[in-house]
C-alpha cells in the first residue's frame, strides 16, 4: 500500500448518511461522493463522538473521545492534545486547514496546530467579521494553496458549512430539487421559537413554511459542496493517480427533518438523525466499491490515517483503532459505539441501541436563572429509558424497553461503566496550550450569528 502524498479530509456540517445517493437516498445529491464510494470503501454507518460542531471536530482530529474532553460550542481547544496536522507533520507532510464556520476558527485554539489556517473571517471582533462561508469560497482558497503549494506530501482539512441552517444557496442550485418527485409531504409548520413542531426564527427562509421546502433546500447544498468537491478531485487529477491521494469525506453530526418532531436543528437528540454520518474513504491503494457494515467511529478516522500514512507506533492515548483490520475482514467488529452528553447518552451494540436520559453534567456551567431552568426540566425526564431494534426499527419508533428489560438492564450497566472509564482521564492534567485568542464576547457573537444563541 503506497503512502498517499497529499491527504484530505473534507467534513460537511450536518451531513446526515441517508441523504447521500449512495447510501440509497433517492435524489442525486452526491455524484462526486458517489464516485469516491465507488472507487474506495464506504461505511454503513458512522458515528461522530459530539453532536455539535467544536466537540465533534475536537474528538475527529485528536481520536479522543467527547466522554473524556466533554467540550461544547463556545469552548476553546487549549491543552496540549495532539491532532492528526501533528502526527503528520512529524512525518514530513505540510498542513493546512481551510474551514466555513466561525465555531472552528483558528482563535478557537486550532491554528497552532497547522502550518497554514484559513477560517475566511475577517479581523475577529469588528463589525464586518463573517461567521460562515459558501463552499465555493473554501474550495477556491484550497485550490489556491494547492497550487501554491510545492511540499512532497501534503495535509488538508476542509470543511464546508452550506448543509447548516439556514439552507442559503445560490443560483442554479437554489431550486434544484423544489417541486420534484420527491417533493411529496404536505406539512405546514409554525415560525416560531421552540424545538418541536416549529421551524425556528433564525432558520427560516422568507416565510416558507413547507417541510419539504426546506428538504429540498438543504439537498441543494449539499449538491452544491459536492460540486466542489468534483473540482477539487479534478484538480488532483485522481483519475490518473489515485493511489497518489487519500480522501476521506464525513460530517460533524447529522440534522433533525421531522423524524422525531424536530426541524432542521442538531444536537438535540440521539436518534440516528442527529448521530449517523457517512464515511467514504478512497485513495492510497484502498479496496474498490467495499461497503463495510460494522460501524466506524470519528475517533477511528486519526488512527486510520496515520496506518494510510505509514505511521507506526500510534500513541497509546488515542481512543480509536485503525479501521484498515475491519475494511481487511482480518478483525471483527468491536468497538465501543457510545456517547455522552449533559442530559443524555446513548450506546449501540450490533443492531441494539440504548439511549438513557439524565443528568451527566458534572459540574453546572453556569447558576442563575438559566441553569434552574435547566434542572427543572430535567427532573421531569430523569431515568427515562429507550431501548431500540435497528434492523426492524431504523426509524426508532417503537421503544422495546418494557419487552426487553434484560438487554435494557445490561446496556444501561455497560453505558455507565463506559462514560466513567472514558471520564477518568481529566485532560485538566495535560499542560495547558498557549491561550486562543478568542474571548468571551467574540465567540457569544459567533455563537449567536451560527443560530446557538438568541
Amino acid at each position: 500500500m503506497n503512502r498517499p502524498r497529499t491527504i484530505i479530509l473534507l467534513v460537511i456540517d450536518c451531513l446526515r448518511a441517508d441523504h447521500l445517493h449512495c447510501y440509497g437516498y433517492g435524489r442525486h445529491t452526491s455524484p462526486a461522493i458517489d464516485a469516491l464510494a465507488e472507487s474506495g470503501v464506504r461505511f454503513q454507518a458512522c458515528y461522530p463522538q459530539g453532536t455539535y460542531t467544536f466537540p465533534s471536530h475536537v474528538s475527529l482530529l485528536t481520536s479522543i473521545h467527547h466522554a473524556t474532553h466533554r467540550l461544547r460550542n463556545g469552548d476553546l481547544l487549549n491543552y496540549r492534545v495532539k491532532t492528526v496536522a501533528d502526527f503528520l507533520k512529524e512525518e514530513g507532510y505540510d498542513t493546512a486547514a481551510f474551514v466555513s464556520n466561525g465555531i472552528l476558527a483558528g482563535d478557537m485554539g486550532f491554528r497552532g496546530h497547522f502550518d497554514w489556517y484559513d477560517d475566511g473571517l475577517s479581523q475577529p471582533g469588528t463589525a464586518d467579521e463573517t461567521f460562515s462561508r459558501d463552499a465555493h469560497s473554501t474550495a477556491r482558497a484550497v485550490l489556491e494553496w494547492l497550487d501554491n503549494s510545492e511540499a512532497k506530501h501534503r495535509f488538508l482539512f476542509v470543511h464546508f458549512n452550506d448543509c447548516h441552517g439556514p439552507y442559503l444557496v445560490p443560483e442554479p442550485y437554489r431550486n434544484l430539487f423544489a417541486g420534484d418527485e420527491w417533493y411529496r409531504r404536505k406539512e405546514i409548520l409554525p415560525i416560531r421559537s421552540g424545538e418541536r413542531g416549529v421551524i425556528m426564527p433564525r432558520y427560516a427562509i422568507g416565510h416558507r413554511q413547507e417541510v419539504d421546502f426546506y428538504v429540498s433546500q438543504y439537498d441543494a447544498a449539499l449538491r452544491y459542496i459536492d460540486d466542489q468537491i468534483h473540482g477539487l478531485c479534478t484538480a488532483l487529477g485522481r483519475d490518473t493517480q489515485p493511489d497518489d491521494v487519500l480522501l476521506i469525506v464525513t460530517g460533524d453530526h447529522g440534522e433533525g427533518m421531522g423524524e422525531h418532531g424536530i426541524y432542521f436543528m442538531h444536537g438535540n437528540a440521539l436518534y440516528e438523525e442527529f448521530i449517523r454520518v457517512p464515511l467514504v474513504i478512497a485513495g492510497a491503494g484502498l479496496p474498490r466499491h467495499r461497503c463495510v457494515d460494522a460501524p466506524a467511529r470519528h475517533i477511528d478516522v486519526l488512527p486510520t490515517i496515520l496506518d494510510l500514512a505509514g505511521v507506526s507506533g500510534a500513541p497509546d492515548h488515542l481512543h480509536g483503532q485503525s479501521l484498515l483490520p475491519v475494511i481487511d475482514g482480518r478483525q471483527p467488529d468491536a468497538r465501543d459505539v457510545f456517547d455522552v452528553k449533559r442530559t443524555a447518552a446513548y450506546l449501540r451494540e450490533g443492531e441494539w441501541k440504548y439511549i438513557r436520559t439524565n443528568d451527566y453534567a458534572r459540574i453546572p456551567r453556569k447558576q442563575g436563572a438559566a441553569e434552574l431552568k435547566r434542572r427543572a426540566r430535567q427532573l421531569l425526564f430523569r431515568g427515562r429509558e429507550e431501548l431500540y431494534n435497528l434492523i426492524s426499527d431504523p426509524g426508532e419508533s417503537r421503544n422495546l424497553v418494557r419487552k426487553e428489560p434484560h438487554r435494557a438492564a445490561h446496556m444501561r450497566r455497560r453505558l455507565d461503566d463506559l462514560i466513567a472509564r472514558y471520564a477518568s482521564f481529566d485532560l485538566s492534567e495535560l499542560p495547558a496550550a498557549e491561550r486562543p485568542d478568542a474571548d468571551e464576547e467574540v465567540i457569544a457573537d459567533r455563537l449567536r450569528a451560527l443560530g446557538y444563541l438568541d
